[in-house]
């Protein structure tokens, strides 16, 4: 049995955005502008199992460094990142917008091949929001309108942590779907495991991100932990007839 190999890096974006002033809400990717970004980095760290950090950035300061180059500067080269096509369009728009700066990772992740949807599936793709739901993902749900109520140049941090929650509910999604392209289970559990640990390491995360912490799907991973690292200490020994549970081994799956 082949082993699975995680991305060694794997990136995700997550935008708050707010409403652009006499556009039309039929031309999303213009009709938003970012005022913060999070970038959720999952790093291999040996053996399959994996750590997570992440990044803030936001327009605090009007007269500074913009939004665009600060995330560019997040971004890294020759690795897998993951956003939607919409949010990428609106980082390609709002860049655009304010020509000063060169920033090639953000024009490479805006229009070059390497960025993952988290809601395509093949030809076939769904809806973030509703598949987040349908997992028991806790992805936000308020729009860019609540954000520019909450937004502030004085006190970016409601923004960012928005942000840094639509970043954590994509990784979330996309480990559901890499899971069952691959078969695999190491997609799911290395990436719900790493969030947890994560989450759990501090305080701050614990209470902005409580209802992810207790969420379905890591609480899942959480309460198979033990099955699972068996079954890849079995594997990492050259164990031939290591596999991964079955309906028919008699566990709780619903």
């Amino acid at each position: 049995m082949n082993e699975y190999q995680l991305p060694k890096y794997l990136q995700v974006i997550g935008l708050a955005c707010i409403p652009v002033n006499d556009m039309s809400d039929d031309q999303p990717a213009l009709a938003r502008r970012p005022v913060a970004a999070a970038v959720l980095t999952l790093v291999e760290q040996g053996g399959g199992q994996c750590g997570v950090s992440a990044i803030c950035v936001s327009d605090a300061r009007k007269s500074e460094i913009p939004l665009p180059h600060l995330l560019d500067k997040t971004l890294l080269p020759g690795v897998a990142q993951i956003a939607s096509a919409t949010d990428r369009a609106t980082l390609a728009m709002d860049a655009m917008s304010r020509r000063f700066f060169v920033e090639p990772a953000l024009a490479e992740f805006c229009f070059g091949e390497t960025a993952i949807d988290p809601a395509a599936m093949g030809n076939h793709g769904f809806d973030e929001r509703t598949a987040c739901r349908r997992f028991s993902i806790p992805m936000p749900e308020i729009g860019d309108a609540d954000i520019e109520l909450a937004w502030s140049r004085a006190a970016p941090a409601a923004a960012e942590d928005h942000a840094l929650r639509v970043a954590t509910a994509r990784l979330m999604l996309w480990a559901h779907v890499e899971a069952f392209w691959s078969a695999r289970p190491e997609p799911f559990f290395e990436t719900m495991l790493a969030l947890r640990d994560w989450i759990d390491g501090s305080e701050y995360l614990k209470a902005a991100l409580a209802d992810i912490g207790n969420s379905r799907p890591i609480r899942r991973a959480d309460s198979f932990a033990h099955h699972y690292r068996d079954y890849r200490q079995r594997l990492a020994a050259g164990d031939e007839t290591a596999r991964w549970v079955s309906f028919e081994d008699g566990l709780f799956h619903a």
